[in-house]
């Protein structure tokens, strides 16, 4: 389903420039940490261009882990949203990629 169709069913996701300008806008630091957690963003990464530009410290456990250092958890489908859970805790902003159970626990 597409960003558009989405909007249009009700299911509403903001895009990164209407997250960009909600952080702006409640008066976020420019080099607040956001973490996303989830999966990629619809459209892939070049949609959040808008958002990193404003807020560059915007990071996934992919991002920030070692490289191979999440293929032991990669076939556990529960363990990937607790890293998600616990990185989250401990960043300025939180944002979910997609709509879901991660989004409802933080």
């Amino acid at each position: 389903m597409s960003y558009h169709d989405r909007k249009l069913a009700g299911l509403c996701p903001l895009n990164a420039f209407e997250v960009t300008r909600l952080l702006t806008a409640l008066g976020a630091p420019r080099y607040a940490n956001i973490y996303w957690a989830g999966g990629p963003p619809f459209g892939g990464q070049e949609e959040l261009i808008p958002l990193t530009r404003e807020f560059p410290h915007l990071y996934n456990k992919e991002d920030i882990g070692f490289p191979g250092e999440l293929e032991p958890f990669g076939n556990r489908a529960s363990l990937m949203p607790a890293l998600d859970y616990i990185i989250s805790e401990s960043n300025d902003v939180f944002m979910p990629s997609h709509g879901g159970n991660m989004g409802h626990a933080i």
